[in-house]
């Protein structure tokens, strides 16, 4: 079983986002949220676009990034929430040297953001 985001998920991640390391809140574009959560499901005639998991996490960090569905934090969301996505189907997401220390408070879970 593959565990997907809600709104209300994505919704909450942002806001932690912005709170912990700055920027504005406000989502720019609704409709771009409910397309944003509905993608990675996505079927055509009954068949699965985006079959793997890999995949399905290349879908959420490309429509963060690409759509802006928020006023500010987009990429921040977007690999957070890849990661997270990947941790709760099991997957890890592996880019040494790419990202920064966020903190070492151990109840922070994914890149720095408790969820």
């Amino acid at each position: 079983m593959t565990y997907y985001f809600t709104i209300e998920e994505i919704l909450r991640l942002h806001f932690q986002i912005v709170e912990d390391f700055g920027g504005l809140h406000g989502v720019r574009e609704e409709g771009r949220l409910k397309s944003l959560v509905a993608a990675p499901r996505q079927e055509v005639f009954g068949i699965e676009q985006y079959k793997s998991v890999c995949e399905k996490a290349a879908v959420y960090l490309r429509n963060i990034i690409a759509d802006h569905p928020f006023a500010d934090g987009n990429k921040r969301t977007a690999v957070t929430a890849c990661g997270i996505f990947l941790s709760r189907n099991g997957r890890t997401l592996q880019c040494p040297g790419l990202l920064v220390e966020w903190g070492s408070d151990p109840g922070r879970r994914v890149f720095g953001c408790r969820f």
